[in-house]
């Protein structure tokens, strides 16, 4: 069986966080998606510097 697996992180203000979460996420996911509640950090950036998916929802 061929499975793909892919990673949702919800995300405000993670700047400190985020890209050791989306570094271990990557060792085992194929995709990684982060919906964010607009961040006024550099979350965003960081998340897509490192190849996530960026969202922003309420």
């Amino acid at each position: 069986m061929n499975l793909s697996i892919s990673t949702i992180i919800l995300t405000y203000n993670e700047e400190q966080h985020i890209e050791r979460c989306i570094k271990n996420a990557q060792q085992f996911s194929e995709s990684i998606y982060l919906i964010d509640s607009f961040s006024s950090d550099r979350t965003i950036e960081i998340a897509e510097s490192l190849g996530a998916k960026v969202y922003q929802n309420k």
